[in-house]
Parts: C-alpha cells; sequence; structure tokens
C-alpha cells in the first residue's frame, strides 16, 4: 500500500510538471483573491498589533469631555479633581485640534512640555527646547517637504510660525504620521485659552477600573476609558476592516473555486487517452480518483504558498499598495510611513487551506467521471 500511494504521488508530480501551464491558468483567479486576502490579515493583525504598543505606551485611563454623543469641553477645574482620586499616580492633559496652513487643514496634537521634550523615536532632528518648535509626523514632513529648520505658518485665533526641529520616525504609530505635535502653552495661545480636551491619568497597579468609575462620577458630561478598553475598540476596529475585505472577498473566492473547476472539466477532458493508458495498464477507478486528488493537493500547496508568498512581497516592498486605503484611508500610496504588518501562522494555513479547498473540490467531479469513463472509448 506504501508502495502504491509512493508511486501515485511520484505520478502525480510529474502530471502536474507536464500541464503545469493549464494548471497556472486555472490557479490565476485562486491567486488573484487568495492574496488580497493574506496580505489583509497581516496588515490587520499588525495594525492590531501598533494599536496595542501604543495603548500599552499611554496613560491607563483617558478622560474626555462628552455631551449629547459628541466631544464636549471639560468642566474648569476637573484636573485638580481627577487628581485627588484615590489611585492616581500622574495627570497630563493632552488636546487634539485641526488648524489651516496654507490652503491645508493638518491635525494638531498639543502635549505638556516635558512629554515634548522626552518625544522619541525621532528619524531626523532632535526634541522641542523651546516656544514655538514643533514635531512632524513622518508622513506630513513627506507629503508637505518638511525636514528640522523648516517653517510653517498655523492659522488660529492668532497666526504664528514654528520651527520644525524633529521628523517622527517612520516606524511610530500610524495614528502620528500626519500629525504636528506641539506644546499645550503653543496650542493655547494659538488656539486661545484654555484648550484642554482630555486629561490623561496613570494609577497605581489594579486602580485603572475604579477611578474610571470616579472620573465619571464627578461630572455627567465626563468620558473615562481605561486601557484595556482603548485596547479592545481599537482591535474591534481592526477587525471589522478585516471582516469587512474577508466579507468582499469571499463572493469572488467562491467564482475562483468555480473558475478552477470549470477549468479542470476542460482539462480533464483533453486527457481521456491518458486516463484511458492508465486504466489499460492496470489502474483502478479508485486508483484515477486518488491521482488526481494527489496532482490537485500539489496544485492547492503551490497555490497557496505562492499566495503566501506574493502578499509578502506585496507588503513589505510594495507597502501594500492599492490596498493600504482600505486599512488606512488617510494615508496615500507610496506614505513614509511603513504599514504595520504581521504573517501569521494561522493567516498563511487559511490561505493554504482555501487553495486545497477550491483546488481539490473543484477537481473532484471531472476526476469521477474519467474514472468511471470506458478505456476503449477514448481511442475511438
Amino acid at each position: 500500500m506504501i508502495a502504491k500511494c509512493s508511486a501515485l504521488l511520484s505520478l502525480a508530480f510529474q502530471n502536474v510538471a507536464a500541464h503545469g501551464r493549464a494548471y497556472l491558468a486555472a490557479t490565476l483567479p485562486l491567486l488573484a483573491t487568495l492574496t488580497p486576502w493574506i496580505a489583509g490579515s497581516a496588515i490587520s493583525e499588525g495594525l492590531r498589533r501598533d494599536a496595542r504598543s501604543a495603548v500599552e505606551a499611554g496613560p491607563d485611563v483617558q478622560v474626555s469631555g462628552l455631551r449629547w454623543g459628541r466631544a464636549a469641553s471639560l468642566e474648569p477645574g476637573l484636573g485638580d479633581r481627577l487628581r485627588s482620586l484615590p489611585g492616581v499616580q500622574g495627570i497630563e492633559r493632552r488636546a487634539v485640534a485641526s488648524v489651516v496652513s496654507g490652503e491645508a487643514a493638518i491635525l494638531l496634537v498639543a502635549v505638556e512640555a516635558p512629554r515634548l521634550a522626552r518625544a522619541a523615536p525621532l528619524a531626523a532632528g532632535s526634541a522641542p527646547r523651546a516656544a514655538g518648535q514643533c514635531l512632524v509626523g513622518a508622513e506630513l514632513a513627506r507629503e508637505r517637504g518638511f525636514a528640522p529648520g523648516s517653517r510653517l505658518s498655523l492659522e488660529g485665533r492668532v497666526t504664528r510660525v514654528f520651527e520644525v526641529c524633529g521628523v517622527l520616525s517612520s516606524a511610530d504609530a500610524v495614528a502620528g504620521s500626519q500629525a504636528l505635535v506641539v506644546s499645550l502653552s503653543d496650542a493655547e495661545e494659538l488656539l486661545g485659552s484654555p484648550l484642554t480636551e482630555e486629561f490623561c491619568l496613570w494609577t497605581s497597579p489594579g486602580f485603572e477600573a475604579s477611578v474610571a468609575s470616579a472620573a465619571r462620577r464627578l461630572s455627567p458630561t465626563v468620558a473615562a476609558v481605561t486601557r484595556a478598553e482603548v485596547e479592545a475598540r481599537l482591535a474591534r476596529a481592526s477587525e471589522r476592516r478585516a471582516g469587512a475585505l474577508a466579507l468582499f472577498l469571499a463572493p469572488l473566492t467562491l467564482a475562483a473555486a468555480a473558475c478552477f473547476a470549470a477549468l479542470s472539466w476542460f482539462v480533464h477532458g483533453r486527457r481521456e487517452v491518458e486516463v484511458a493508458a492508465y486504466k489499460l495498464s492496470g489502474f483502478s477507478g479508485g486508483d484515477i480518483v486518488l491521482l488526481a486528488l494527489a496532482e490537485n493537493s500539489l496544485v492547492g500547496l503551490c497555490a497557496g504558498a505562492a499566495a503566501g508568498l506574493g502578499a509578502w512581497v506585496w507588503v513589505r516592498l510594495f507597502d501594500a499598495a492599492l490596498l493600504v486605503g482600505f486599512f488606512v484611508p488617510d494615508l496615500s500610496p507610496g506614505a513614509a510611513v511603513r504599514l504595520p504588518a504581521h504573517f501569521t501562522a494561522l493567516a498563511l494555513a487559511q490561505g493554504l487551506c482555501l487553495a486545497l479547498a477550491a483546488t481539490v473540490t473543484g477537481s473532484v467531479l471531472a476526476s469521477w467521471r474519467l474514472s468511471n469513463a470506458r478505456p476503449l472509448g477514448a481511442f475511438a
């Protein structure tokens, strides 16, 4: 039995090599759907890990204003009351706004001066040390041609000129790639004071949930979320994107499998003489089916491996062009930020399984038909 299976497998290798062009044509639609499927899974996992790293480096609790389901300003003196809550070890202010520079809108992130001075990693320049200095994200620097020493004018309540002293690394979080980071004092002078959109709280271990609950009780317009809640929300957002891509590609994958089945029927019909020769030499109908299953399993493995390799090349060498906009709409093709992607064994295994399912099931009917055909009829 082992010798028979080995002989069938060897013959399957020879047949795949002999009919390579036909199998390639049949699997091209499958490759066209599996490649973005695997690439999308890798990008989704990379974004999830990137978000988790950013959240772990951030505060334990974020407190912001919320009224009628929309962002609202925080009450004066709220910072002092939050600082006095049990378990709170540190508190920082942070603000996010949109400002105009020339004719373009720029995302402005304002943090406290000590936090700005510790900004890292930087691709060029240094952290701000004086008023009027700022950091720019890697993608914003690429789009606008900013470099250390560049100056830009921002329009708000007043118009101010800022000096770019550093460019954030392209390996930094995607969220900050198009941001301009300044100190809170500079932002308040530009946009008006007071400027506080949220408080970042650092707590003692195990106090995150209790501090968040206490913060919500301080005011009906306060929204407080813990680090775990932020991470869960970001993970769900990434999973929704991946699910939407899978939902879009699923019918295309079924169509590709149907295309493979149709082409298999046509190609196997061209092999009637070959199959008849097998049967005349002593092959049973079951042997013919096993041979076809071995052939198409090899084709499926090759297709799954090729799709995985194609996805890796697409993401790593071409930055997932045409696909990146689906996951990060603000990033343009050729962005300076390296898109986070992580190829997991599960994603590659899914690609292999889908390829095997499409090739094996698509050829079963054609193989069964040929295995039951009269050998002498093929030579008529």
